[in-house]
């Protein structure tokens, strides 16, 4: 007898854990070009874009979390609240915006990807992953510590990481890539102006340039590789003090 009360105290104690998790289900109206402002410093943020003049926001929070948010027809604020200090208490979100928002996102120890956006885009977070697919007409996406892709055609993109890996795989009329350890990976293009900064990461490039374009690539030690398209390879400057650089014909 004792030892079946030991197990059902158990099982009580287990059962609402496994349902400590409340579901999220918010929405608001907002403008095809409105703003909205996203805050989450634990857990994940996913923000898609979809042709309907609202903000909807699905996913799920820890116990002592809560979703904030309100606004107007033209900027809609939102976020999680409620001492975020750990993974204990995260949030884990699915934004859905207009299309042609103007998205704004912060987070700590977030993972956030931005996915079908054509306005404008800033996102930065300290330690998670950072992933933007789609063609905004600007993005500015800053990680610390995660790794950064961006796959798409921004028309301007600013990227930048400190030690996380950064990879853009697209296209951009203009774009300034910086690291200070992290691997810099730039594939595809064509490329308008774009320069890439670095400290002690490595750079790769493989990409085409478009017809007014250039490259200007500064690291101080680390190593360079650039293939273009020969007829490219003259707009390709690159400057290392102390890394190997290669440049020639991809």
């Amino acid at each position: 007898m004792r030892r079946l009360l030991m197990i059902v105290l158990a099982v009580a104690l287990v059962v609402p854990a496994l349902g400590a998790q409340r579901a999220v289900d918010q929405r608001w109206a907002l403008d095809s070009d409105g703003a909205v402002k996203i805050y989450n410093y634990v857990g994940r943020v996913r923000v898609v874009g979809w042709d309907r003049d609202s903000v909807v926001v699905t996913g799920s929070v820890a116990p002592g979390v809560r979703i904030f948010g309100g606004g107007s027809r033209a900027a809609v604020k939102l976020g999680a609240e409620g001492g975020q200090r750990g993974a204990a208490d995260s949030a884990v979100l699915l934004v859905r915006v207009p299309v042609g928002a103007n998205v704004w996102v912060r987070g700590a120890a977030t993972d956030i990807e931005i996915e079908g956006l054509v306005g404008s885009v800033d996102v930065g977070t300290v330690s998670g992953r950072l992933t933007l697919r789609g063609s905004p007409r600007s993005a500015i996406v800053e990680t610390m510590n995660g790794a950064l892709l961006v796959r798409g055609a921004p028309t301007v993109l600013r990227a930048k990481t400190a030690t996380g890996s950064l990879t853009f795989d697209g296209a951009a009329a203009e774009a300034v890539l910086g690291t200070v350890s992290g691997r810099v990976e730039v594939r595809a293009g064509p490329l308008g102006r774009v320069r890439i900064e670095s400290v002690a990461g490595d750079v790769d490039l493989e990409a085409a340039l478009q017809t007014d374009g250039d490259v200007t690539i500064e690291t101080h030690s680390g190593n360079v590789d650039a293939r273009v398209p020969k007829s490219n390879i003259p707009r390709v400057h690159v400057r290392s003090f102390r890394g190997t650089v290669r440049v020639h014909e991809g």
